[in-house]
């Protein structure tokens, strides 16, 4: 956090809750991803990452799927 304003534009990073410093990213109001275990559980105002676009993409939060138990060729 202390070098965000450093960051190039062409660069978008996406912070991803499950960490130890989770707390930071709302207050620092990240882009953020979240992984859910199962499809059920992601919620509907959360969009689900199938081909890196949404991860390409600023500003938007997302969702990514457990890669051990989902193929995003199959969804």
């Amino acid at each position: 956090m202390k070098r965000i304003n450093d960051i190039p534009s062409n660069l978008i990073l996406t912070a991803s809750y499950g960490g130890r410093a989770d707390d930071l990213i709302e207050k620092n109001n990240l882009k953020n991803v979240k992984v859910y275990s199962d499809i059920l559980d992601v919620p509907t105002d959360r969009l689900i990452d199938k081909n890196d676009d949404l991860a390409r993409t600023p500003i938007i939060n997302f969702a990514l799927l457990d890669n051990l138990k989902y193929s995003k060729k199959k969804l």
